[in-house]
């Protein structure tokens, strides 16, 4: 409990990611409605995801180029992709903690 008090938006970001994941599961298993109803609160969550996501995957294009990426660095790029797309809840986690730090907020359970 304790860390989902201190990182409230990265465990959305995580609960987000794996529905993300599980949408493609659902759709892939032919469960197309339940992939359409998975989907829905999906397109409001993602948001924050693709901010990030859209300009690393614009960068590794123009790296890349038509060829595409190289396979020996395709999973180290997709890695740092997915990390990357965590970084707008964990920049809001700081933030929220900075607030409570200088508002003298102090968690109950420390």
């Amino acid at each position: 409990m304790l860390f989902i008090r201190r990182h409230p938006f990265l465990v959305v970001g995580l609960l987000t990611l794996t529905l993300f994941v599980a949408v493609e599961a659902l759709n892939r298993a032919g469960y197309t409605h339940a992939a359409a109803a998975a989907a829905v609160p999906l397109r409001v969550l993602i948001v924050p995801m693709y901010v990030v996501w859209l300009p690393f995957t614009m960068l590794n294009a123009a790296l890349a180029g038509l060829g595409g990426t190289p396979s020996t660095i395709a999973p180290l790029l997709w890695s740092c992709g997915l990390v990357a797309g965590l970084a707008p809840y964990a920049l809001a986690d700081y933030l929220l903690g900075l607030a409570r730090r200088r508002l003298g907020y102090r968690d109950a359970a420390t």
